[in-house]
Parts: structure tokens; C-alpha cells; sequence
């Protein structure tokens, strides 16, 4: 058994690295770097200027990062005492982030063009916004109470899209095994996926209270659909499976947690 004393306020997120290194972030508007044995970080990031909500190491572990109260998201490795990226477009502060699992492929570079004098920060289509970059870099999504998702190349430092659809705060986001599709569950009770690759909202669904977690898991055949009921006679999440095709041996699976205390399980094919 060992504590870690040091930070000065509450920690609010934690994330291993490897069996022995692990992150956390915290309302002192720190990340400590923690390995297990030592008495003293082995690495402190300093730079948010508000409470950090969470963090997360990129897939190779070369990258952390966090996203804070101060609208920020910044990125961090080990080898710089300041951030490498530090992405400030969300207008309200930033929930979490998430990396996607795979290196974005070529072949999905995007061939839209911004209308004349259209602004990326303002454009309110309920899809996306379009900065006129191709993606080859690391992928990262960040969630925020302004109602956003937003996609950013770490690489490019340059945001991708501003994903539009939810009313109130998001709170979760997900991304498929493939790095195609990104789930997002908001506050408005509702789970959005989307077609990283075009933009466009692929599915929508709704439920009976507020969506703090969406969660992948792929499936090899269709499990049965488990949804909880929220009072008397009523689903707590309304499942339209027109596009699932039950004959198909590969399916997406999403985990929805509700506010309720509930989980429902959503069978997709996507793919």
C-alpha cells in the first residue's frame, strides 16, 4: 500500500500509463506524473488555469492529454515542461477528451470546401463545421458543456470538425475500434453517433434522462438488445433498429449509462 499526497485540492481523474506510471489531474490545476514506489512525482505539468476534468494517454503513451474548466485542451509529453498543443475554441469549459484508436487513414482526407466568408467558430449546421485540412495525424475528440464535439489533428495543431447536433452539455465520447464512428452522450438525454469520415450524423437516439458514459465494444454476432425500463410501461431509452441487420455476423456495440442508474445495451452495424 502507498499514497500519493500530492496534490492540494481533490483529484477528479486518474489514468494508467503502464503497470507502474500513472497520471492524475486535479481542482489545483495539476497533472502529476506517479510511479508506484517513488516518493515524489516524476513529472508535474503545470499550465490549466482551472479545475482539470480529465485526462488520457494517446495509444502509443507518448502523449497525455487534459482537458479544464479554462475552456482548454492542452496535450503534454514528457520530454517539455509546457504544453505542445493547447486548443482553446470550445466557449465553455471541457468535460473530457478521447484519442482514437488508430492513426487516421489517408484516404479520408476531405475534399469540402469553407463557403466564402464563413466563420469555423460560428456556423450553427446541426453536422459540422470544416477547417480545410486533410487528416494525417493522431485524432483526438473533446466534449464540453457548449454543446460541442470537437475533432482535433494533434499533428496539424488544427481542429477538424465542430461536431453540432446536442442542445446542453456533452459529457462522454467514444470512439469505434475502426476510428470511423465517435459516440457522444449529452446531458439533452440523447446519444449521437457520428461518420467521422463524412461528418454527418450517422444515428441518433434518445432516452429519459441524462447520458453521462457511451462505451464501444464490438461484437462478433447481434446480442439481444437489453434496454431498462424508467417507470411503468416505459423504455428508458427509444431504440429505432431499422438499419441493424440481424443476419450480420459483426456488429458495433454500445454501452449508454444513464443518469438513472441505468445501462442499456444498443446493437449497431455500422460497418
Amino acid at each position: 500500500k502507498q499514497q500519493f499526497p500530492f496534490h492540494e485540492k481533490w483529484v477528479l481523474d486518474v489514468v494508467w500509463l503502464d503497470d507502474d506510471t500513472f497520471a492524475t489531474g486535479s481542482a489545483d490545476c495539476k497533472i502529476h506524473v506517479c510511479k508506484v514506489g517513488y516518493t515524489k512525482p516524476v513529472k508535474t505539468f503545470e499550465g490549466h488555469e482551472g479545475e482539470i476534468n480529465a485526462i488520457r494517454y494517446d495509444p502509443t503513451g507518448t502523449l497525455l492529454a487534459s482537458c479544464s474548466e479554462d475552456l482548454s485542451i492542452k496535450v503534454w509529453t514528457m520530454s517539455e515542461d509546457t504544453p505542445i498543443r493547447d486548443f482553446r475554441l470550445h466557449k465553455s469549459e471541457t468535460y473530457t477528451v478521447a484519442w482514437c484508436p488508430i492513426q487516421v487513414p489517408d484516404d479520408w482526407a476531405i475534399k469540402e470546401k469553407k463557403k466564402k466568408g464563413e466563420d469555423d467558430n460560428e456556423r450553427s449546421e446541426p453536422e459540422c463545421d470544416y477547417v480545410g485540412v486533410e487528416w494525417k495525424g493522431q485524432l483526438l475528440a473533446s466534449a464540453s458543456f457548449d454543446a460541442t464535439v470537437r475533432l482535433w489533428d494533434v499533428a496539424a495543431d488544427t481542429c477538424l470538425r465542430c461536431l453540432k447536433a446536442h442542445q446542453d452539455p456533452v459529457f462522454s465520447v467514444s470512439f469505434t475500434d475502426s476510428g470511423r464512428y465517435l459516440a457522444s452522450g449529452s446531458y439533452d438525454h440523447r446519444v449521437c453517433i457520428w461518420d467521422l469520415q463524412t461528418g454527418k450524423l450517422r444515428n441518433e437516439y434518445r432516452g429519459q434522462s441524462t447520458i453521462f458514459e457511451v462505451a464501444w465494444k464490438r461484437k462478433k454476432k447481434l446480442p439481444e438488445v437489453k434496454s431498462s425500463t424508467g417507470g411503468e410501461g416505459e423504455d428508458d431509452v427509444d431504440i429505432k433498429m431499422k438499419d441493424v441487420d440481424e443476419e450480420e455476423a459483426q456488429m458495433d456495440h454500445l454501452l449508454v449509462c444513464f443518469a438513472t442508474a441505468k445501462v442499456v445495451t444498443i446493437p449497431l452495424k455500422l460497418e
